[in-house]
């Protein structure tokens, strides 16, 4: 009867997109599942009900030792392999065999491991969904998707919020004040410079103000004004540092500002105007994610971590309002997102899947070692085999790998750099 030890197998085998086949001993293996659950809380209850929106894709790290003779032509070889674009199959002496993307590779390499060479891997399982749809079909599906939560969020904005009173009335017009300021003062540097949004973002500020004199609210089109003004910017093409940062301040600003000490019916409507702003942001950055130049699948997989980072501050600061309404009568509570939330998590996965649909064809980022002292441009021109049009891949080295003062003349030994492609 066979046990462990027949099953612990020490030979792994890869075989790259473009065919190459490769063996080498294996160690260190994590492997990551996630499953998305959504959980709702719901007054006088004990427990929670629980909506399981699937599995992510499974994640691996391994770390692969290529020794013997040849093996610094082996491992150079399988670096190079890394460069391809395209799906590996992986015969694991555990999980078996399995298709997967290479999302990163590190190698290491140095003088003083003579005889043997580690390269430590992160591969992607594929998917599941369908991938004869394009990146620009899952980009279509990104906006209509966010179109559809700005519309439910309207809706629910227009069912819950009151104007009986004087004060009811005011609480609305002076959250959408406090908003429209922080939209300002956190989203301003991403139009300022730009002569044509600046003038359609100040027309749309001045139709709010407008809006906010009317003795009765039109809440649906002071809802659509909102969502138009927090999103536009987004449409502006920059980087997705830049613009993500930006949005990322904008929701810390609102949060920061909610009154969760009360948990009266003007403070009620506050809080759906802030959860407005909040839900059209969070829609700003999945436009953000699809209009951005990705370089690589690290930078894809760092998108998707980012804008789950933003849905989990959202909902994480609305719930601290939520708590200040459980004392009152259930249909004077405010309950986080009970009907939209389920649209953002449509356009989360609808973000992801455009995210790792387009990853599939971008450069994997990998990781080097390097053995001695190296000038940065003998080392980019070594790496990328050229310099580039216009010496634009030298240029990118000094960039991805943030290279000023003493780096850009001499990189140390042991100093590890990244390269695409």
């Amino acid at each position: 009867m066979s046990d462990y030890n027949d099953r612990l197998l020490p030979i792994i085998r890869l075989t790259s997109p473009g065919r190459a086949d490769f063996e080498a001993l294996w160690a260190d293996n994590p492997r990551l599942l996630e499953r998305s659950l959504v959980e709702f809380k719901f007054p006088g209850s004990r427990g929670v009900e629980i909506q399981d929106l699937g599995t992510g894709a499974v994640r691996h790290e391994i770390e692969l030792f290529f020794q013997g003779k040849d093996y610094d032509i082996t491992t150079r070889r399988f670096f190079e392999e890394s460069k391809n674009a395209g799906q590996w199959v992986i015969t694991h002496p555990i999980v078996g065999t399995f298709s997967a993307y290479m999302k990163s590779c590190r190698e290491d390499i140095a003088a003083v491991k003579k005889g043997r060479a580690s390269v430590l891997i992160s591969l992607i399982e594929v998917v599941t969904f369908d991938l004869g749809i394009s990146a620009a079909q899952r980009a279509a599906e990104v906006a209509s998707t966010g179109n559809d939560l700005n519309e439910e969020a309207a809706d629910r904005n227009e069912r819950r919020n009151t104007q009986r009173n004087a004060r009811e009335r005011g609480a609305t017009v002076a959250e959408t004040n406090r908003n429209v300021a922080a939209s300002q003062s956190f989203l301003s540097s991403l139009y300022s410079r730009v002569a044509e949004v600046n003038a359609r973002i100040t027309a749309n500020i001045q139709e709010i103000q407008a809006a906010l004199l009317d003795p009765v609210l039109d809440i649906v089109a002071l809802t659509g004004q909102i969502q138009t003004l927090i999103q536009t910017p987004a449409l502006i093409a920059q980087d997705f540092e830049s613009r993500i940062n930006a949005y990322r301040d904008l929701v810390t600003g609102v949060i920061s500002g909610l009154n969760t000490g009360e948990n009266t019916p003007s403070n009620l409507n506050a809080a759906h105007m802030a959860e407005v702003t909040l839900a059209a942001a969070v829609g700003a950055v999945s436009t953000v994610m699809i209009t951005g130049d990705l370089q690589s699948r690290r930078e894809a997989i760092e998108l998707i971590d980012t804008f789950d980072s933003i849905i989990e501050e959202v909902i994480d600061g609305l719930d601290t309002v939520q708590a200040a309404f459980q004392t009152v009568t259930i249909d004077q509570q405010y309950f986080t997102m009970n009907s939209t939330f389920p649209q953002i998590m449509k356009l989360r996965q609808a973000v992801v899947d455009y995210l790792l649909k387009s990853s599939f064809d971008l450069a994997v980022e990998r990781t080097v070692v390097i053995d001695r002292p190296r000038n940065p441009v003998e080392l980019a021109l070594e790496l990328y085999g050229s310099p580039g049009e216009n010496d634009s891949n030298i240029d990118k080295f000094y960039t991805s790998n943030n290279l000023t003062g003493n780096n850009t003349l001499l990189l140390p030994a042991l100093t590890e750099v990244v390269v695409y492609g």
